[in-house]
């Protein structure tokens, strides 16, 4: 091999070394847009889980709310009406919190809000989902992504 050529070659693997490093860093950190249609995906696919009928989109999502540093949350939220258990509010919470966890590694968070009312994290998903249920036969569910790159 020629010295000019080791050196070409030697130049090009430099360049594609420097440029493999020149990542964000966390290259496994979804975008907000990203986490914002997993988290619509997520609240529409427990309210079919549960069976909820007459589903309304409360907060239609997709728009990026900005947080600082080039970064956005989105978030969504729906409703729904219980056709098929008594309709006691604790049980439809509880209903909901055991379909959310069926979809994804959601676990309870710390804050307590009552026997009507929890919150729901997914450090995969990076979301947060509030599921409540203010009267009988009322399912409640809301959510918003964790603050992340815009794009």
């Amino acid at each position: 091999m020629s010295h000019a050529l080791r050196r070409t070659v030697a130049l090009i693997s430099v360049a594609l070394l420097a440029l493999a490093g020149c990542g964000d860093g966390d290259s496994d950190e979804p975008t907000a847009a990203e986490a914002g249609a997993t988290l619509k995906q997520h609240i529409t696919q427990l309210l079919e889980r549960v069976r909820a009928s007459d589903i309304t989109v409360t907060d239609p999502g997709g728009k990026n709310i900005p947080c600082g540093e080039g970064r956005a949350m989105q978030t969504y939220g729906a409703t729904g009406v219980d056709n098929f258990g008594s309709g006691d509010p604790a049980g439809l919470v509880t209903n909901m919190v055991g379909g959310l966890t069926a979809l994804g590694d959601y676990t309870l968070a710390d804050a307590e809000l009552g026997e009507t009312k929890r919150e729901l994290v997914s450090a995969t998903a990076r979301t947060r989902i509030i599921l409540e249920s203010p009267a009988e036969k009322r399912y409640v569910v809301t959510g918003r992504t964790e603050c992340l790159p815009i794009g």
